[in-house]
């Protein structure tokens, strides 16, 4: 299986009880959809994200 993806540049796909498990794609080829930035288009950061907009005393 390994060398049939490697040879011909295929994805195979493993399924199990009906739904896909794993998929073994060449090497070099990126997934089809990168998780990384995947939500960039509609994400928006309101403020800053470090910090909680209340003084604290942390040795309190």
């Amino acid at each position: 299986m390994v060398d049939k993806v490697r040879t011909e540049r295929c994805r195979v796909r493993t399924m199990k009880y009906g739904k896909a498990a794993a998929e073994l794609i060449p090497v070099g080829e990126e997934p089809a959809h990168p998780l990384w930035g995947r939500s960039a288009a509609s994400t928006r950061i309101h403020g800053d994200l470090f910090t909680t907009g209340e003084s604290w005393d942390a040795d309190a």
